[in-house]
């Protein structure tokens, strides 16, 4: 999940995700990954594993929020 990735990553104000898109670029290697909620893909999950110490890395998060 991001929380378990993203110490401290706000839920309360979402209702659902939509996606989360991580992009790398590890030694040059240009890597970008999709999964469909909250949930890291185990492809999301050995992307990060496998990144060395300085690799740029983006995530992106598609969410709706609660209707206050």
């Amino acid at each position: 999940m991001l929380s378990d990735f993203i110490d401290g990553y706000p839920v309360n104000w979402m209702s659902a995700y939509i996606s989360v898109e991580i992009n790398s670029n590890n030694m040059g290697r240009e890597m970008s990954l999709f999964s469909k909620n909250d949930m890291l893909s185990n492809e999301q999950k050995n992307m990060l594993a496998d990144l060395s110490v300085g690799a740029k890395v983006v995530v992106k998060v598609k969410y709706n929020t609660k209707k206050i």
